[in-house]
């Protein structure tokens, strides 16, 4: 819950930073692409062997569609090869896209095994009518 905090904080902080005026505004903001200002994504173990994985994006301006396209679960026994056992997609999950919106915060729900290790790799974008933006980005591992 704390990194939620966190993760909140960063993206209010990002926000502030897009409202200054254009002529205070030249210093140089890294972007994680030419839609996309900033990602923070995170996992969240929920009890025992359940976790939430949390997807955080803020786009450059409002976007036709926001969010992640697909989230990896994947999986290790010794935290150094990793596997994929199973893929979110928005299709099957509605909720990991936005609409007509410049953030989206979203999560998703995985139940893995005592003992393994975890981490999701996932691909966020930003689409408008002008193009569209990948970032694709993994979460810190978290041993169950």
């Amino acid at each position: 819950m704390k990194r939620w905090f966190h993760c909140i904080s960063f993206m209010l902080a990002v926000s502030m930073l897009l409202a200054v005026p254009a002529v205070a505004a030249e210093t140089v903001i890294p972007r994680a692409s030419d839609y996309i200002m900033s990602t923070c994504v995170y996992l969240d173990q929920t009890s025992g062997t359940q976790f939430d994985v949390w997807h955080e994006v803020i786009a450059l301006g409002i976007m036709d569609e926001l969010g992640a396209y697909k989230i990896r679960i994947q999986e290790s026994t010794d935290g150094s090869n990793w596997t994929t056992v199973y893929t979110f997609t928005s299709d099957e999950v509605p909720s990991m896209v936005e609409q007509d919106s410049h953030v989206h915060v979203g999560y998703v729900s995985y139940t893995g095994v005592s003992g393994r290790y975890y981490r999701a790799k996932i691909t966020m974008f930003a689409e408008n009518s002008t193009g569209r933006g990948e970032v694709i980005t993994y979460t810190e591992t978290l041993r169950l």
